[in-house]
């Protein structure tokens, strides 16, 4: 139950601790899924697991989904697990061939970087699917994904054996989606950007995602791989490594060594 309720972990029996509406109701769909196990699942698609996935990729390459994934350049809402976690989300509702749009996918992106992801980058997809108009069309659109949840059963964990089968097997472009490491770890928002805080999705709209840690990153990278010392480029990549890895009880160690992506917000 705790994995519903994202990374943060709360008391179940205080639901009022709950920093957004959208985990009460992951929380209160999640406890009725319980009571009625697969009910709702259709079984309405007798596609095999390869002609679903030649499906999928068919949607991907003649639709405007590369183009919104091109606006994320650092993979933060649409990353290679994210996106199997996508396509699996599509297996589990059963979709009929005419079923495998756009819009759909969408949706179960988002419902995956509800499960996965602890910061809104996702809001950025909210453009793509809805328009210009989005925040009049949010309920919506929050409408549609639970109904996608409530079609595949409200079964919306997926192993980490899976994924990664699933992307070591593919060879199509969208599998080989990377997320750098340091994109990764905990980190308090008051250490971060502002612009990754105080989120304006503008999706097709905009430009492409802003990020001031992958030059910074980049640089010190380089260092650590080519330095002429082995000693230095050992301590760097411990130093990196140590500072990548840290959670919420090491924040200080981040801004210590992040000032300058700091005085840049």
């Amino acid at each position: 139950m705790e994995i519903l309720l994202g990374s943060r972990k709360r008391l179940i029996d205080q639901p009022e601790c709950l920093p957004r509406q959208k985990r009460l109701r992951l929380f209160h769909r999640a406890e009725y899924s319980l009571c009625h196990p697969q009910q709702t699942l259709p079984n309405n698609s007798n596609l095999t697991f390869d002609q679903s996935l030649n499906l999928f990729h068919q949607l991907i390459d003649n639709s405007e989904i590369p183009k919104c994934l091109g606006q994320d350049t650092c993979s933060r809402f649409s990353d290679k697990y994210l996106i199997a976690q996508t396509f699996i989300y599509f297996t589990r509702c059963r979709f009929r061939p005419e079923e495998y749009t756009q819009s759909n996918f969408y949706l179960l992106l988002f419902l995956a970087n509800d499960m996965e992801e602890d910061l809104d980058f996702k809001m950025e997809i909210l453009p793509w699917c809805k328009g210009i108009n989005w925040r009049n069309k949010f309920g919506e659109f929050q409408n549609e994904k639970e109904n996608l949840w409530k079609r595949m059963g409200y079964k919306i964990l997926v192993r980490h054996e899976d994924l990664e089968h699933l992307v070591r097997t593919q060879t199509h472009w969208v599998w080989r989606r990377e997320r750098e490491r340091y994109h990764s770890g905990a980190i308090r928002d008051c250490y971060r950007p502002s612009y990754e805080v105080n989120l304006d999705p503008k999706g097709k709209f905009g430009s492409p995602m802003k990020c001031d840690y992958c030059n910074v990153w980049k640089e010190k990278m380089t260092e650590t791989y080519h330095s002429d010392s082995d000693r230095e480029d050992c301590s760097s990549s411990n130093r990196s490594r140590n500072i990548l890895m840290s959670d919420s009880d090491s924040d200080s160690a981040y801004a210590s060594n992040n000032s300058s992506l700091l005085n840049r917000s």
